[in-house]
């Protein structure tokens, strides 16, 4: 399920979160990654708020990265960011609805 909708995910909290999108793309195959490898299954039923709460999770992790500098994402995934600055932030750069 994660997989089939990756790249839309990817590129939304890309979008809203200012992440780098190459580093937002690391972070979720990384979790996908590990969602196989520990064998988890979701019920098809409830697929819309699975999506809903893996898309928020990523966010977070993304937005405690940006703005923290640190994070739980994975060493490869922060391996490609440039490094962070906090004057270089600024909230009127997100994007207006």
């Amino acid at each position: 399920m994660l997989r089939q909708h990756r790249k839309p995910i990817v590129d939304k909290v890309a979008y809203w979160s200012g992440v780098q999108r190459p580093i937002v793309k690391r972070l979720v195959e990384s979790i996908c990654k590990r969602v196989e490898d520990l064998g988890l299954r979701v019920d098809v039923r409830r697929e819309s708020e699975h999506l809903t709460e893996f898309t928020v999770y990523t966010t977070a992790l993304s937005m405690n990265y940006l703005i923290r500098g640190k994070s739980t994402i994975p060493e490869e995934c922060r391996q490609l960011s440039l490094r962070w600055r906090p004057h270089d932030w600024k909230i009127e750069s997100h994007r207006a609805v």
